[in-house]
């Protein structure tokens, strides 16, 4: 499941299937959101989920792994284990684990 706060052309990429596009829109926001927030604020974990969905899509699955898990990792630490988009990165993941 995506997570709001992606850009209109992040969207637009994803729904016409140009995956390409969409990953360089998020890796572009994820390096902005880092440099404006800091690493491990609650921005840089949805745009890692993002990101995360879209290699998954591509195939790219050890990449996609590792920015669920950081999008999850900051989830914990900065909203808690019961917050709705933590929720949301925990079922991304397990859902990808269970693929693989």
């Amino acid at each position: 499941m995506w997570l709001v706060t992606s850009t209109t052309s992040e969207w637009y990429c994803v729904d016409m299937g140009e995956l390409q596009e969409a990953r360089i829109y998020l890796e572009r926001a994820l390096k902005i959101d880092e440099t404006a927030y800091g690493p491990d604020h609650p921005n840089m974990a949805i745009r890692a989920n993002n990101l995360g969905m879209v290699l998954r899509d591509m195939g790219e699955l050890q990449e996609a792994r590792i920015y669920l898990e950081r999008a999850l990792d900051i989830c914990q630490k900065r909203l808690g284990e019961d917050h709705p988009t933590t929720k949301t990165v925990r079922g991304n993941l397990e859902s990808f684990r269970s693929k693989e």
